[in-house]
């Protein structure tokens, strides 16, 4: 199964920082933020590293070409009241010429519009099947898609071809969802899935810090991620998004980056041989 290391491990590196430190740890693909536009996902309260334009994604992919590194994912859609979907043109011109396969959406509709969130979806995934990439629908608990079932319901309802889950274990186990939950949803719409790992109890008020800043690396807490590898289709890839901001003052991002990839291999040396 291939691996990609996720920008949100290590924010405090650049985007050309971040790919070299994704290439030296053998990684087969990244997952970088990208421009979003203005309107109401530029009110989004926090700052990442982002490909900010059409030529910077040029000078990266070139950078990743040298390296033998491509992008996979790239964050992202919000599906929110109010956005223009032609306004993610230049969105979707960087990720494609980033090279990227997917773009992650998040429904921040309110829980009441899922007919307006699903419409929206569908356009912007039209659009984005103009550029050849397939959105990538992730489900989490601070949005109005919470759990699995209702991420797999919106998509139908959106009804087009180039929409599947982000499946991320943090999200599955934090909304009461179970590994084997995986096995009653189409294969097809699994492609895609990041990995981390924390307590299976955390407090309501640790949660969102917990999603952003301060989840484990990979083999060093409680999710059932032997069990989560095993629900995944042997080609999907599986991206660490593994952030563990409170050890910056003694870990660099490279150590930080080095332990998350090391977990991770040691899940998949667990999981090999039973893989669906």
């Amino acid at each position: 199964m291939r691996i990609s290391l996720h920008h949100l491990a290590i924010t405090e590196t650049t985007p050309i920082e971040f790919v070299d430190i994704a290439a030296a740890l053998g990684c087969d693909h990244v997952c970088l933020f990208v421009k979003i536009p203005a309107g109401p996902a530029a009110a989004f309260p926090y700052v990442f590293p982002r490909v900010e334009s059409a030529e910077a994604a040029r000078e990266l992919k070139m950078r990743m070409d040298g390296l033998g590194l491509s992008v996979w994912n790239v964050d992202t859609f919000m599906i929110q009241p109010g956005v223009k979907i032609e306004d993610y043109r230049e969105t979707l011109e960087i990720a494609a010429l980033l090279g990227a396969r997917t773009i992650n959406a998040l429904n921040l509709f309110p829980a009441d519009a899922t007919a307006a969130a699903a419409q929206t979806l569908g356009s912007f995934s039209m659009l984005a099947a103009q550029t050849g990439l397939t959105v990538v629908l992730e489900w989490f608990r601070y949005s109005s898609t919470k759990t699995l079932g209702a991420a797999v319901e919106l998509i139908r309802l959106a009804d087009q071809p180039n929409i599947q889950l982000n499946v991320d274990i943090l999200h599955l186990v934090r909304n009461g969802g179970r590994p084997a939950d995986l096995a009653d949803v189409d294969a097809s719409l699994i492609r895609y899935a990041q990995i981390c790992d924390g307590p299976m109890d955390q407090p309501e008020s640790a949660q969102s810090d917990e999603a952003l800043f301060n989840r484990n690396f990979p083999g060093e807490g409680e999710f059932p991620l032997v069990g989560f590898v095993r629900q995944l289709p042997r080609d999907a890839v599986l991206s660490i998004e593994a952030p563990v901001n409170r050890l910056r003052p003694v870990l660099t991002p490279m150590q930080r980056a080095a332990r998350a990839v090391a977990g991770a291999r040691r899940v998949l040396a667990a999981a090999a041989g039973d893989v669906r």
